[in-house]
């Protein structure tokens, strides 16, 4: 609720400080975006403020769950991933060329993928017999560094109608996340898994991986445009 009334207190201010004319051929105007990306599907409202200066609020959201068992040196394991991904976003673009654009701001991040192991059958050793409950389940899930995050993408096309009533553009880009975080919860025999030294040399190796690339397809309508008084 608190996402969905900062998305609309900012569509309520671009309103408010819409209806302007900048030039004789050019009015602001006032219009939606649909997007389908690698970072969900969504929409996003947008206040053209000049015929190249164009500010964008939005929200996109991605969810999707795999089952599966296999066998793991004879044990047999059930396997659960979790993918859940998403940003709410605050930014602006600038249409440098008639046909190319950059996308600037910030997204509150909902990037969070899980995966889950757990024992079906048990172990085997010799003569002894450990039950799935002694082998115990693992749940691992990464989450960025940073949930608020600045967001630097290159688009091609035109991100808002400027004479037509819509316009078309596909935008490659990324999050800057900072260093992934690593949580793990464990019990039984993989409850050593969550030791602050395994869960540190884990972050260690993928340091590196900070930025969270985002390709998107925008399919823009314009809903108001203001004229001159």
């Amino acid at each position: 609720m608190k996402k969905l009334a900062l998305l609309l207190t900012l569509c309520g201010l671009l309103v408010c400080h819409a209806g302007q004319c900048w030039d004789k051929n050019y009015c602001s105007s006032i219009g939606l975006t649909v997007k389908a990306s690698s970072n969900g599907a969504g929409g996003e409202f947008y206040y053209r403020l000049q015929p190249r200066f164009t500010i964008r609020a939005g929200y996109e959201y991605l969810r999707f769950k795999i089952d599966h068992d296999f066998d793991q040196r004879d044990i047999q394991l059930s396997g659960k991933i979790r993918y859940r991904t998403g940003s709410l976003f605050v930014g602006a673009t600038y249409q440098f060329l008639g046909w190319m654009y950059v996308n600037g701001g910030v997204g509150w991040l909902n990037f969070e993928p899980t995966v889950k192991a757990a024992s079906i059958s048990g172990f085997e050793y010799g003569d002894i017999v450990l039950k799935p409950d002694v082998v115990g389940d693992i749940r691992f899930t990464i989450k960025p560094g940073l949930r608020v995050a600045p967001y630097l993408g290159i688009g091609f096309g035109r991100i808002a109608p400027r004479h037509r009533t819509v316009s078309f553009a596909f935008e490659l880009g990324a999050y800057y996340m900072g260093k992934p975080k690593i949580d793990i919860q464990a019990t039984g025999m993989l409850a050593p898994s969550m030791e602050a030294d395994h869960i540190a040399l884990l972050e260690h190796q993928i340091r590196d991986y900070r930025l969270y690339p985002v390709l998107k397809f925008n399919l823009s309508f314009k809903l108001f445009t203001f004229k001159k008084k």
